[in-house]
Order: structure tokens, then sequence, then C-alpha cells
């Protein structure tokens, strides 16, 4: 299959990659840093039955004919898919007594390319020949509404208190402190053989893993995280020490989890806090999987 999507902030535009169609991902801190994890949800894309186009849709075209409109909204992103394309748009007007979605182009920021632009992509994944134009779409065609988008960056800020940042399109981000004490996050993929469903192993966001391949975005179907919270008092005496994971990794603080040598755990390191070992910690964990991604046949 085909993706076709495009993004102008005001500052810069152009297709998007697949990274930013994955519905989570994370961002390695480094050796002792934490991970930051980002989340995209659609306001409205569970709960929406899916239109239909009732007339073809001409490649250039920025009107929909469409089976019904109720639930749909100006700014509103939708996916139209047929033939194993997929088309990312953005609803500019709703006319309910026509049964029509526009999808105008212009205006910022927008992810609605400009017809020039639609003439001359290249598409995700994977890139073709150059100069394929993005496909026309005829009677049957679905029509997803996935309302409007919400990134959210789970982190932990300089205080030490875990954060979230939403941001929709065209608003600036809103953050809020979660939880307080909080000194490490740490997450990793699972991941299955290519068109597999099951969980096979687990890998950290390094490596080819940084910025996965179209493909590899596919065989993502979890993650796994840690989230290690530290007590308020600081002791006299050391309370804590070194602990070793099954792989053999030495961890400054308590491990994340058990592991193996085949799928090591993150490393925990609070070492760049000469006082760690004066400290208590509680460790949280747990495996989320991902359900209802659309383009990994879920």
């Amino acid at each position: 299959s085909k993706i076709y999507a495009y993004y102008d902030n005001g500052t810069t535009s152009g297709g998007l990659p697949i990274q930013a169609f994955a519905p989570i991902s994370i961002t390695d801190g480094g050796a002792t840093g934490s991970d930051i994890i980002t989340v995209q949800t659609g306001s409205n894309f569970l709960g929406s039955i899916p239109a239909t186009i009732t007339q073809k849709m001409p490649q250039s075209s920025s009107e929909l004919n469409v089976s019904f409109t109720g639930g749909f909204n100006p700014n509103d992103l939708i996916l139209v898919s047929q033939g194993g394309n997929c088309t990312l748009m953005e609803v500019t007007q709703v006319q309910n007594a026509a049964l029509k979605l526009q999808h105008n182009p212009g205006g910022s920021p927008t992810y609605n390319p400009p017809t020039s632009y639609q003439n001359s992509p290249s598409p995700l994944p994977p890139p073709p020949a150059p100069q394929d134009p993005w496909p026309p779409y005829f009677s049957g065609a679905k029509i997803l509404n996935m309302g409007q988008l919400t990134i959210s960056n789970f982190s932990i800020n300089t205080n030490g208190n875990l954060q979230s940042s939403a941001s929709q399109l065209g608003a600036a981000a809103v953050s809020q402190d979660l939880v307080k004490d909080i000194v490490s996050l740490q997450a990793q993929y699972g991941i299955a053989p290519a068109g597999g469903e099951t969980v096979s192993n687990w890998v950290d966001a390094t490596g080819s893993w940084a910025a996965p391949s179209a493909a590899d975005v596919k065989r993502i179907k979890a993650i796994r995280l840690v989230v290690i919270a530290r007590s308020g008092k600081k002791e006299l005496s050391n309370v804590t020490g070194q602990c070793t994971n099954a792989s053999g990794a030495v961890n400054n603080g308590p491990c994340a989890w058990n592991d193996s040598t085949a799928n090591p755990a993150p490393v925990i390191d609070l070492s760049a806090n000469p006082d760690w070992r004066k400290y208590r910690y509680r460790v949280y964990q747990t495996i989320i999987p991902l359900r209802n991604v659309i383009w990994a046949d879920l």
C-alpha cells in the first residue's frame, strides 16, 4: 500500500514521512537520559462510521461526494482509502445538503497540498518512480474520520516531574505536570516478524529503530515502559545499590524488569545525581498493546 500525505506549517512544507503516521513513537534519551514517548490520537476515529465516496473524485479535485456528512466538521482529518492507496486530507467545508466534503488547499497550517504538488509528489511507502501523481478515488472508496489530531509528548522535565505536552493543528502546545519525583522514563518497542502479529522481541529506539522504515513501523505491535519514582526523603546513608540484570547489564539504580540476553531491558542510570544511593525508589512497569492500527493489518 501507499500513503499520500502533506503538511505545511508555515515555515516548511512537503510530504510527511511514515514516522509521522505512527500512533506511538519513542525518542531515546541516551545512556543516562530519559526517553520521550509521543502518542498521536484522533478525537473521533474509534467512534466514527466510515462514509463512502459516491462519485469519482479526479486526482486534483478538492471536493468529495459522500454517502453522508454527519459527524464531519471543518479541520477534521480524514483518511480516504481504496485499492491499496490511502490519502490524508483536512476538511475545510462541510456541505450537508449537497452531501459534499471540501478539502481546499491554501492557508497555514494545512494538510492539503496545492494542485501542483498533487501532480508530482513522492508518496510513502515506498518511493515510486518520480512524478507519480496522487491517486483519484472512485465510488465506494472509504472515508475514515479521525477528527482533531492530538499529538502528546510524555517526558521528564528539569524539575523531575513527569510531564505531558499536547498540541493540535495550529494551536500552541499545552503542558502540565502529572507526577513529581520521577527520575527515569524508559521505553522499548515490541516488534513482530514481518507479516506477523505476535511480539518476538523488544528493542530500544536506537540504530535503525530510531527512525523506523515503513516496513518496520508496521512491525511495532506494543510498547513496554518503566517509570522510576524517587522518595522525597534523602537518607543520611546509602540505601540503594546497583542492580544487575540477567542480561549482565549493571544499573546505577533499580533494574527496569527481569530480562534476558536476547531481550535486554533498558539500563537505568541515576548517577548524574552523586547522591542517588541515598534515596529509595519504586519501579512501575507496563506493556501497552497497539490496537486498531489501520496500516498494520490489525
